[in-house]
């Protein structure tokens, strides 16, 4: 049982006798037209589909009968059945130039190739998708498109034609996930910005696929940068332009930072007890704990000034001095550590100011006389000053 007969290997000419058999009358069999013999009607087959050429002889049609397919083809198209290598035989719908604001409702079977170039098409929707499954070539050349959405354009689509239309941002999904061979883009008005920078890297290393890539160019008024300039010469300083100077901001911002951590550090370590003492005496280290007291009395070179009235001087230095030396301390009076021919209040402060404590021999003596008071108001106000106890 023969389903189907072909010549393509055939090198002699036949005359083919095929009545009685159930023929299909499509763009297949147009070599048929040109094998029967001129006048002949014997042995014609007669067509037995698709139903609008059921029933009539084959001498009587034409090629332009075998090729036209109006099954399912929507109003304002045109729809022509041709052979194809891959599935034998296709449509191609052409409704080009018909002033559409939408898609065709209806498609033929096996639909192969659509034209909608030069219509009023604003946006697709998954119609294609849905009726037009293995459609291969699409072209939307010339309409009002502002967008495209990967889930309009049916998945076998490997020529896709978007030129002339309203499209600002290159359609980076379209041409990540379907198997496109060939792309036009040329004729939109491509704002050319960072969001682009993506779709511009895979374009770098896929411009055989784009078939128009020198005619692509910026639009004028989105980045002043790149403007009316070739989209294929632009790079990310001028797409980017923010990203990048927010980059070199950043940049000087943070050297800037280190400089100031640098300079900071070294002054802090130079002048660390310095800063630390500063702080203490106002209160701001007490609680961050960052200093301790014998931090601050690290430098000093007593450990007690001895503040006595003079007629305690004998029982101090034969008494209370030898005792404190014995146990390790060193004992600062100002008779006995400081030249004459300076001024008592000096030698005073400076007896404070040198030593870690100062301790008051507290006798009659010492209250009745004004010097020792005087250097108990001293003692006083450093320990103040210094904020220690």
């Amino acid at each position: 049982v023969l389903h189907s007969l072909g010549v393509e290997h055939c090198y002699y000419v036949i005359t083919p006798f095929l009545s009685g058999n159930p023929l299909l009358c499509d763009c297949q069999i147009t070599w048929l037209l040109d094998s029967l013999p001129p006048g002949t009607k014997r042995g014609v087959p007669v067509c037995a589909s698709p139903p609008r050429l059921a029933g009539r002889m084959l001498y009587n049609l034409t090629v332009n009968d075998l090729v036209a397919w109006p099954e399912d083809c929507d109003n304002g198209c045109t729809c022509q059945c041709h052979e194809d290598s891959m599935t034998g035989w296709a449509v191609y719908v052409n409704c080009s130039g018909g002033n559409l604001k939408q898609l065709p409702r209806t498609f033929p079977e096996n639909a192969w190739k659509l034209d909608l170039s030069g219509n009023s098409v604003e946006h697709l929707d998954e119609r294609l998708v849905a009726k037009a499954p293995g459609l291969r070539s699409l072209s939307l050349r010339r309409n009002l498109l502002s967008s495209v959405d990967r889930s309009t354009i049916p998945e076998n689509v490997t020529v896709l034609d978007l030129r002339d239309n309203r499209l600002k941002r290159f359609p980076l999904d379209l041409v990540s996930t379907l198997n496109l061979t060939s792309i036009w883009l040329a004729g939109n008005p491509w704002s050319c910005d960072c969001e682009d920078y993506a779709f511009r890297q895979w374009a770098e290393g896929h411009s055989d696929m784009i078939q128009d890539a020198d005619e692509i160019f910026c639009a004028e008024g989105f980045n002043v940068l790149v403007s009316l300039k070739s989209f294929m010469e632009v790079g990310q300083k001028e797409l980017c332009p923010s990203v990048v100077s927010k980059a070199v901001s950043y940049g000087i911002f943070m050297l800037v930072l280190a400089a100031a951590a640098l300079t900071v550090s070294t002054v802090y370590l130079k002048y660390k007890r310095e800063i630390k003492v500063w702080l203490y005496a106002r209160g701001l280290c007490r609680s961050l704990q960052c200093i301790k007291e014998d931090d601050l009395d690290e430098e000093k070179s007593f450990d007690i000034f001895l503040s006595f009235s003079s007629k305690d001087s004998s029982w101090a230095y034969e008494h209370l001095i030898p005792r404190m030396e014995a146990h390790g301390f060193t004992v600062c009076t100002y008779d006995r550590n400081f030249k004459g021919g300076f001024l008592i209040q000096d030698i005073i402060h400076e007896a404070v100011a040198c030593s870690r404590r100062t301790l008051l021999l507290l006798s009659e003596n010492f209250v009745q006389s004004e010097w020792c008071r005087w250097e108990f108001r001293v003692a006083h106000h450093q320990a103040l000053e210094d904020n220690i106890n």
